[in-house]
């Protein structure tokens, strides 16, 4: 950031909080104290954006009885750059943060520490141990966290960074270790004297072991004679140098004919060589027909082509390039040979890195080569299955039939967001507290053409309504940007919250979930699309959930986010929804399905979508997962 000559960081809107730290540090450092002075020199560092903020503020001349003159523009300030705090959305961001690859345990609980403050927590301190325990990167400290009962915040943060410390040292002392002989080959004495021979005396035939002639010359009786180990023209059997493959009676047959190095990569095959390193030959195959997926490389979204017949993963160099992937765990170099189908010239084969490798849910650490060129980027046998990507058995076209099937069976099901039909959610709201119709809360001039896109795509999905004529209640909003260049509108629902009786309803736990799946091999998870939103308020309990914009008032015509009872009715309203039918519970919007056999999975799974269509209510599809052996659902990874 930059600094003026007084080391005070030059002032942007984004940095309030920081630039007005360091401008308190400078009025103490000078040992001003008159107010009228300190308000100056504030205004004065600030800018002309500063000043026009603040003397646009009607309030700007009239501080309150009791509050000094910089106090008052101190607050008036804060106002205007920190952005309101909505805890609900603050939680859901908390219970979202994970350990990242290649973040340190300190970097994490930083985070944490940074997020939980704006929470609103009953007890911070047990929600961010579990936080830690649950989205560690290393599966060894959760295991050493749980069989340490009852450690508090302070023992646990000791506790991971002492492993992780440990686990530092280690890695430290293995990269210093000798490399290991993979292999031993004993020459034959004659063979072995004359490649000495060679070494010192260059001017010998190559061919035949002439010192007086060189390998060109006409004269040299090796020139038409086949070779009796290899098979080819031009040397004698004694002075033959080509690696043969084993178990072959002709092995010269087995050397594929070179051609055109344009070749793409687009499958792998494992092979063995006499080289001490594992070799993978790799072909091309005529009228394949590609099956291409995206994963998320180490932060970064790659297109891979599946491959069965790979034993390994591969990137080319000019991908990689292109992409800049993160979260790399290592880098090493690689002894393994990497051979294009019909070529006998190796691939050059750059680096082999560790990283992560995501599709949905799925996660795993993997090894890739990043190969010179640029050819298709290929995802090996290994990966595909532990991915989810591919499977083995005889009923997998059968099972794959099906889930297309899913999406052209049900297309409704699929588009849009629903509404539940023949309900509508009723507010209690007490009448004693009286309505408070807030001040509105100046939107920034950089945001305003974002809100209105959001609000009229809001209205046109009949989520919220414009208000026309007095209400009681007014509430200001609070934008969050999102990464896309859009924004999440959120409603200041504190004040309204205190008037809205909350309704109480049991929501699953972890040990509820366990108790139910015992036993299950085949899972499934459903996601209700904007699911909140899929809930209509009756008209009567609308009124409350009023809020302003720099183009007027809106209403919600569903239920939102904000609502302090949002939580428990819709977790209940869902739970009605599929009341009677066997092996499925939901937890908010997510919907589990398991069963034993997947026969027993299919039926469940039929009864659900036949009765989330019935009702009314839509999926995102890109979100559900079907007939898996491996799911993560609320935190925790179930399977067979």
């Amino acid at each position: 950031m930059e600094q003026d000559k007084d080391c005070i960081l030059r002032f942007e809107p984004s940095n309030w909080e920081k630039w007005k730290r360091s401008i308190m540090i400078y009025i103490l450092s000078q040992n001003i104290t008159k107010d009228t002075q300190k308000q100056a020199i504030i205004l004065h560092k600030g800018g002309q954006e500063l000043q026009d903020v603040f003397f646009g503020i009607p309030e700007h001349g009239n501080p309150p009885q009791g509050t000094t003159v910089f106090e008052h523009t101190i607050n008036l300030l804060d106002q205007h750059f920190i952005p309101k705090v909505n805890p609900v959305y603050e939680r859901h961001v908390f219970r979202k943060i994970r350990q990242e690859v290649n973040e340190s345990v300190g970097q994490f609980i930083s985070k944490l520490r940074q997020q939980v403050g704006k929470c609103d927590f009953a007890d911070a301190d047990t929600e961010m141990c579990d936080q830690i325990i649950e989205h560690c990167t290393s599966d060894e400290l959760r295991r050493k966290l749980l069989e340490k009962n009852n450690l508090n915040l302070s023992e646990i943060i000791e506790e991971a960074k002492r492993f992780e410390l440990v686990t530092q040292q280690a890695d430290t002392l293995c990269k210093n270790e000798k490399e290991t002989v993979n292999k031993v080959t004993k020459y034959e004495k004659q063979k072995y004297h004359k490649m000495e021979k060679s070494k010192t005396k260059n001017k010998a035939c190559y061919r035949c072991g002439n010192e007086n002639h060189f390998k060109n010359d006409p004269s040299c009786p090796a020139k038409d004679k086949k070779c009796g180990r290899c098979g080819l023209i031009g040397h004698f059997k004694a002075y033959c140098k080509t690696k043969l493959p084993t178990n072959t009676k002709e092995p010269w047959k087995k050397y594929p004919q070179q051609t055109s190095r344009n070749n793409k990569i687009n499958a792998v095959k494992e092979a063995r060589s006499d080289d001490d390193a594992i070799v993978f030959q790799i072909t091309k195959k005529k009228g394949l027909v590609t099956n291409e997926v995206t994963c998320e490389v180490g932060g970064t979204h790659i297109k891979f082509l599946i491959d069965s017949g790979s034993s390994c993963n591969i990137i080319s160099e000019q991908t990689w390039k292109r992409n800049k992937i993160n979260y790399i765990k290592k880098e090493s170099e690689v002894s393994q040979k990497l051979f294009a189908y019909s070529s006998k010239a190796p691939l050059q084969v750059i680096k082999k890195v560790i990283t992560t490798i995501k599709i949905l849910d799925h996660e795993e650490v993997v090894d890739i080569f990043v190969v010179k060129g640029n050819n298709q980027s290929l995802l090996g046998y290994e990966t595909s299955v532990k991915l989810g990507l591919l499977k083995i058995g005889l009923n997998i076209n059968e099972i794959t039939s099906k889930i297309s099937s899913y999406k052209s069976e049900y297309p409704n099901l699929f588009n849009g967001i629903g509404k539940l039909k023949e309900k509508q959610i009723q507010l209690r709201i007490n009448e004693n507290i009286s309505p408070v119709a807030q001040q509105h809360r100046r939107i920034p001039i950089h945001l305003r053409k974002q809100l209105e896109n959001e609000l009229t795509r809001l209205e046109k999905l009949d989520i919220i309504e414009k208000v026309d004529g007095p209400t009681p209640w007014v509430s200001p909003i609070v934008l969050v940007p999102k990464k896309n260049g859009e924004v999440r509108l959120c409603v200041d629902m504190r004040r309204p919250n205190a008037a809205i009786e909350r309704v109480r309803h049991v929501t699953p736990t972890i040990d509820d979930i366990i108790s139910a799946v015992n036993g299950s091999k085949v899972f499934s998870k459903l996601d209700l699309n904007e699911g909140y939103h899929q809930l209509e308020l009756d008209c009567a309990s609308r009124f409350i959930t009023t809020f302003s914009t720099h183009v007027g008032l809106r209403r919600y015509k569903r239920l939102s986010f904000g609502i302090n009872s949002a939580a428990e009715v819709f977790q209940d309203e869902i739970r009605q929804v599929l009341v009677n039918i066997p092996n499925v519970m939901n937890v908010s919007d997510d919907i589990l399905i398991y069963g034993k056999s997947q026969e027993e999975h299919d039926i469940t799974l039929k009864k659900v979508l036949n009765r989330l269509e019935e009702k009314g209510l839509t999926l995102n599809y890109e979100k559900c997962l079907f007939s898996v052996k491996k799911l993560t659902f609320f935190g925790y990874q179930f399977s067979e």
